[in-house]
């Protein structure tokens, strides 16, 4: 992708980019000083903002790819409320006079011709969306 290559990073706030294709998925992250490309192969994967949420994924993947999309994956987003632990599913976090929460969830099913989208931005108790597209 040589996208990349055209991009001024310097001053650019975070942000992870998401690409799925037929081959599975790339993801670029960007923390604010490195831009790193991960691939994902073909199946269920789970992607963070990075940091302490990058332990998500250790505890939360295998319980995702052994539920139903997309009710069994909101069931298990709804399971508990906000926690201040970073690595929790739903993060409400006081910190120094801030606050740092989850904001927004996406559950996301896609394959070659179809795509389908399910978020909240109350993930941990909705209302859940679908964007849908076949």
């Amino acid at each position: 992708m040589g996208w990349v290559e055209g991009l001024s990073l310097p001053g650019m706030a975070s942000f992870a980019l998401v690409l799925g294709g037929p081959d599975g998925l790339i993801v670029w992250d960007f923390d604010g000083a490195h831009l790193t490309e991960t691939a994902f192969p073909e199946g269920v994967s789970m992607v963070t903002s990075g940091g302490p949420e990058d332990s998500k994924a250790d505890r939360y993947l295998r319980a995702f790819t052994e539920a139903s999309f997309p009710n069994g994956w909101r069931e298990l987003v709804q399971l508990r409320p906000p926690s201040d632990d970073p690595g929790a599913l739903v993060v409400r976090r006081e910190y120094h006079g801030s606050v740092f929460a989850t904001v927004f969830g996406q559950l996301i099913e896609l394959e070659p011709g179809r795509l389908d989208m399910q978020f909240s931005r109350e993930p941990w108790r909705g209302p859940w969306h679908q964007l849908a597209e076949d």
